[in-house]
């Protein structure tokens, strides 16, 4: 897929002159210069104007003295301007400026006319992928940058991370949109994986259809003959019954059902007058109990007056016989009082004799009513048992009851099974799928063979190196449970970590990126834009100094000639186009004069207090 980036563009008020960046198609765009001016935000700010919702550009003195961000590039050879409002600490700008023409030589931004979202819609249609499977523009720009963080780590060779997408958090996300865009045919496989997911979902829903049909009928017949055999053995219907067709069975365990169960109506009156009857038999039940206990607590009490009598009766004898005794104050007081105590205990007494507080006719009434009711829930129960024919076959009506409504569902299910046709699966389905599961197998094979041919496409790269330390006659292999490029000796693959030192990841990188474009090239058409951004191959050699080993500037040569070399293979080898924005730290005499590369060419040199955001900038801050 076509793609290069034409000018970027930052701007910092309506009256001072832009920052302006240019880059060349089919050239190695080198922007070199010393440290902490800015180089590396490059490609963040590219990344922003191609409509990032992750900022990654650097807030002092890069964000704080630009205003807008602005970026012109061609797709499959249709043009784009973009400029985008910088981002704040809190805020992302959701709209944009758009257009397919480039920005006037004194424009300077001052609107929008585009949500986020829809420009994303418009750009991912103009790189091809509206109609791919899960895919989308952004996400394959993580196969477009060995960005600084990565080009010399020992075990990350893709900055998904830079991308913040969460869904390439997980491992097999990661695997997956490898395999996707190394798979040259990937709608067709994702098309014929999808139909065979939907036949084979199908067959199994059929299958399991079928199944239940099958017990279905296993389940009808068993237990119809079951309830068949217990009718016979009631002497509900005659054992000729058990020769005949399960039709004829049903029919008479219908009937049966229909003739020997309770009439539902008269059933429910029945059950209505037993609830009523129960519940006033509750309701005497509980007057009768206060009642009676109403009369013992009366006939202790009874006794009490009669003790506390019986305990006073002897005054009247010492009244006959004070003569006797002889009298005094107190004694006259005493007796005068006791003498008034058994009067009222004899007055009390006579008083319940004659209103006594429970009456025996209010007993002997409640006991009577609750007799009566006790006899017409006998009626009743009577009633409900005389609704079934006999004692015998009551426990078999009940069974048949019980299992009518199985019995049914079975039926229902065995006579239906042929009328279903969205439940079976057709010869036609059935052959269709056989070839869709060959066709799957053969595009497996060739995803294995995919793997295979990127590995020889890096070994192409890597067999062009001449100072990849210690390891120059072994093999490369990407492993995707790795994630990174392996080295084999050719008895084993190497442990990792002995690899050793940041100028050999950073080969490694190097071939893994270039490698896989030119994969890209060996099997068309590609799903990723001919354009990649290298950061800094000279990461390993600078260390924060201007000076350099010579062997160290040898191995960074090689670097730069492997880099020189592919964009011949592209340009001279397969007539095609190819754009590289190189972010470097080394001078411009690493690929002029003497050591003069063809596609090598100089942007920028960010030196004596030039750099991205210039110095007539920062001098008016």
């Amino acid at each position: 897929m076509k793609f290069h980036i034409k000018k970027l563009y930052i701007w910092f008020g309506r009256d001072i002159k832009p920052r302006t960046l240019e880059f060349d198609n089919n050239k190695v765009n080198v922007i070199t210069g010393s440290s902490s001016t800015g180089k590396s935000n490059i490609y963040s700010i590219i990344d922003y104007c191609l409509l990032s919702g992750n900022v990654n550009i650097v807030y002092p003195v890069i964000n704080e003295n630009a205003e807008w961000y602005g970026l012109e590039f061609s797709v499959n050879n249709k043009f784009f301007a973009i400029a985008r409002k910088k981002p704040t600490v809190e805020i992302i700008p959701p709209d944009v400026f758009i257009q397919n023409e480039a920005f006037m030589a004194d424009y300077y931004p001052s609107n929008t006319n585009a949500h986020v979202n829809d420009a994303r819609v418009l750009l991912n249609k103009a790189f091809g992928y509206h109609s791919n499977q899960g895919m989308l523009f952004r996400t394959c720009f993580v196969f477009n940058a060995l960005t600084e963080s990565i080009i010399t780590s020992p075990y990350d060779f893709l900055n998904f991370k830079f991308y913040g997408d969460e869904k390439y958090d997980l491992k097999e996300e990661r695997s997956n949109l490898l395999q996707s865009v190394l798979t040259p045919n990937m709608e067709e496989y994702a098309n014929v994986k999808m139909e065979l997911d939907n036949l084979q979902v199908k067959k199994k829903k059929a299958e399991n259809y079928q199944s239940q049909v099958m017990n279905a009928d296993g389940n009808f017949f068993n237990l119809l003959n079951d309830l068949i055999q217990k009718c016979v053995d009631a002497n509900l219907c005659d054992k000729s019954i058990l020769q005949e067709d399960s039709d004829l069975k049903m029919e008479l365990i219908e009937e049966l059902f229909k003739e020997a169960s309770p009439d539902a109506q008269r059933t429910s009156q029945l059950d209505m007058e037993l609830k009523e009857l129960q519940r006033k038999h509750s309701e005497k039940s509980i007057q009768l109990s206060n009642v009676k206990r109403a009369q013992e607590e009366y006939q202790g009490y009874y006794q009490t007056l009669d003790q506390m009598e019986d305990s006073l009766k002897p005054i009247t004898f010492i009244e006959q016989h004070l003569d006797t005794i002889g009298t005094n104050m107190w004694t006259t007081h005493i007796i005068s009082a006791l003498k008034k105590s058994l009067l009222q205990v004899a007055e009390k007494k006579k008083r319940n004799q004659q209103h006594p507080l429970v009456s025996l006719k209010l007993i002997n009434s409640l006991e009577k009513q609750i007799a009566d009711i006790d006899a017409q829930i006998g009626e009743i129960t009577k009633q409900k048992g005389a609704l079934y024919k006999q004692v015998k076959a009551l426990k078999v009506i009940g069974q048949i009851e019980a299992s009518i409504n199985q019995l049914r569902e079975y039926k229902n299910k065995k006579d239906k099974k042929d009328r279903k046709p969205e439940k079976i699966f057709t010869p036609e389905e059935n052959s269709r799928l056989n070839v869709l599961e060959q066709k799957l197998e053969s595009l497996n094979q060739k995803k294995v063979l995919i793997i295979e041919n990127l590995n020889q496409c890096i070994q192409t790269i890597y067999d062009g190196l001449s100072y990849m330390e210690h390891y120059n006659n072994c093999y490369t292999k990407y492993s995707l449970k790795q994630e990174r490029l392996m080295l084999n000796d050719g008895k084993s693959i190497i442990n990792y970590d002995v690899i050793g030192s940041q100028s050999n990841y950073m080969f490694l990188h190097l071939c893994f990126f270039l490698g896989l474009h030119r994969y890209f090239f060996e099997n068309t058409p590609s799903q990723i834009g001919q354009f990649l951004f290298i950061d800094q191959p000279s990461i390993p050699y600078y260390a924060g100094s201007e000076n350099v080993k010579t062997t160290d500037k040898d191995k960074l040569l090689d670097a730069f000639k492997t880099i020189n070399a592919f964009m011949h293979y592209v340009i001279k080898d397969k007539k095609e186009e190819f754009q590289i924005i190189l972010i470097e730290h080394a001078p411009e005499s690493y690929w002029t004069g003497k050591n003069m590369l063809e596609y090598f060419t100089t942007k920028a040199t960010f030196t004596d207090g030039n750099a991205l955001i210039p110095k007539y900038i920062l001098e008016k801050k």
